[in-house]
């Protein structure tokens, strides 16, 4: 009875929810132009989306509690924060971030050596789909330290990324961030040294995807940097995906429908020693993925991390 009364529950929120969607857009402060792929994330809460191509957006937030936060933000953008309450049909205005433009340093790209890191050469290969379970949009990040063999300026030239064959999502095209983050001094990604919002395409049946970095002029700090992708919650990403929910030793559910939203990212397996430096994004902040639950005997005691291929030149 009491497990029945918890479905009831469950189902009743849902029911709820429905009937309280936000509408609203996301705008430039300055010049009053949309916002695409702005991240709306509850604070302190498990639940958010991503406005679309043109700043809007229409979300279940599940919370009943109209003064809760929600954290608005950007890449570009300082991030804001109003109460639920205010978002029907709300336009929501974001400062350009002036800060994170930093003065612009003029350094020659000779382009005469290069060198190629490849993250996930021999190692065992698993996907990395959505870390929140399509509950808010999540992020993963892999450090780099700077190559010993450029003794002066070095340069990203290009990032190849792979995706892992999900067969719910193979045939749909998909759009992600991608971020190269600093290192803040807690060794943790810190602001982006790519101030463009550079969102990527991966076609449909594609497994793989090269992005050309070089007109970007991403000069590779000495105490290394992160490669970010990061999910967008959006229509066009969004597919579903078929589990069976367990809810104790004796109650499962069959064929529960679960939204996700595309792509599913390739990672690779690595052990966890004092090297391990790749993170995940939560709500509030980021962490190690080493805190993930890993018991599953596929992970074999490793940790999943992101596999990008990169090109460094001088």
């Amino acid at each position: 009875m009491k497990h029945f009364l918890y479905t009831l529950l469950f189902f009743s929120c849902g029911i709820l929810a429905q009937e309280k969607a936000v509408t609203g857009s996301v705008l430039n402060e300055d010049t009053g132009e949309p916002v695409p792929f702005a991240h709306l994330i509850l604070a302190g809460k498990t639940s958010g989306t991503s406005t679309d191509e043109n700043g809007n957006f229409h979300w279940v937030p599940g919370e009943s509690d109209e003064d809760v936060m929600v954290r608005f933000s950007c890449v570009g953008f300082k991030s804001r924060m109003l109460p639920l309450s205010v978002l029907s049909r709300a336009r929501v205005y974001l400062e350009p971030d002036v800060e994170a433009l930093k003065e612009v340093e003029v350094y020659l790209v000779k382009g005469t050596d290069h060198k190629n890191i490849n993250g996930f050469s021999g190692k065992r290969s698993i996907g990395l789909g959505n870390f929140s379970g399509g509950a808010y949009p999540s992020a993963v990040a892999k450090y780099y330290e700077k190559p010993r063999n450029f003794a002066g300026n070095c340069f990203l030239e290009n990032i190849q990324v792979r995706f892992y064959p999900a067969r719910e999502q193979n045939n749909i095209a998909a759009v992600f961030r991608l971020r190269i983050l600093e290192v803040t001094p807690e060794g943790k990604p810190g602001k982006d040294l790519l101030p463009d919002n550079l969102i990527v395409r991966r076609e449909p049946l594609s497994f793989k995807t090269e992005i050309n970095l070089l007109p970007y002029h991403i000069r590779i700090p000495d105490d290394g940097f992160f490669v970010a992708v990061e999910h967008l919650f959006i229509k066009e990403n969004a597919y579903k995906e078929t589990r069976t929910l367990g809810i104790n030793d004796t109650l499962t559910y069959d064929n529960v429908s679960v939204v996700k939203y595309a792509p599913v990212f390739k990672g690779v397996l690595e052990w966890d020693d004092e090297n391990f430096r790749s993170y995940y994004r939560s709500t509030d902040g980021w962490k190690k993925m080493n805190r993930l639950d890993t018991s599953d005997p596929v992970f074999g005691n490793r940790i999943p991390v992101p596999a990008f291929k990169l090109k460094i030149t001088n």
